[in-house]
Parts: C-alpha cells; sequence; structure tokens
C-alpha cells in the first residue's frame, strides 16, 4: 500500500450492544483530484497484532459511504470479552491502494448473565 498524495482517512469507532455485538465504524476523506478513489477497504485485525483482514468494499456514492458497521455474524463473529482493530483505505479504479488510516480499537464487552429462573411454580384451584 502506498500513502496517500491529497487524502486524509480518519478513524472513529464506537460499540453498539443489543442482542449482537457490532462495532460502527465512520471516517472523513478528501477525495484527490490527482488520483480519485472509487471505494474504501474495511480491514479487520482479530487480535490486534497487526494482522489485517479485508472484511469489506464500499463504493463511494457521497458522504454516506464514509462508514460501516461491523456486526456480530457466525462467519465473522465478534466474541465477546475480544479486542478487534480496524483501518480502512481508499481504492483507486486502477486497484492503486492508499496507505490505511490510523487504527482503531474496540472490545466487544462481555456479556451480562441471565437472571435466576423462578422457582416454585405451582397452580392454585379457584373457587
Amino acid at each position: 500500500m502506498k500513502p496517500p498524495s491529497l487524502c486524509l482517512l480518519c478513524l472513529l469507532a464506537w460499540v453498539t450492544c443489543a442482542q449482537a455485538a457490532s462495532v460502527s465504524l465512520l471516517w472523513d476523506y478528501v477525495q484527490s483530484p490527482v488520483e480519485p478513489a472509487v471505494s474504501f477497504v474495511v480491514y479487520r485485525d482479530a487480535d490486534c497484532l497487526g494482522v489485517f483482514t479485508a472484511i469489506a468494499t464500499i463504493a463511494i456514492t457521497g458522504p454516506a459511504s464514509q462508514g460501516y458497521v461491523d456486526v456480530d455474524d457466525p462467519s465473522s463473529p465478534l466474541l465477546p470479552g475480544h479486542n478487534y482493530c480496524y483501518q480502512v483505505t481508499a481504492m483507486a479504479a486502477d486497484q492503486k491502494e492508499s496507505g490505511p488510516s490510523n487504527g482503531v480499537q474496540f472490545s466487544v464487552p462481555l456479556q451480562q448473565p441471565a437472571p435466576n429462573s423462578p422457582i416454585n411454580l405451582r397452580g392454585v384451584t379457584l373457587p
């Protein structure tokens, strides 16, 4: 990957905790007039050891394309208590790729245990 000439990628992430874990990534980007980008490539490192794998390619269609939500799914799980690191690059039409954005790290929160089960359920005959 080559350093970008006139582009800027700045990455921000926050964790969304609903039923499944997810991380929302947002970034800023300044388009190069010399070599415009046509897509962004999102990379994830499941151990934060510097080994990033591409998980998504997003076509640049406007400011709304400057974000991605990584959602827990069976093919690419986000494990509770685990750290994940992300980077984003910009890709030109001729497949030239910018250098990576700053990295961002997040931890999937440990899931809370379920409450105790009710006990001593009984039925009462009504008069």
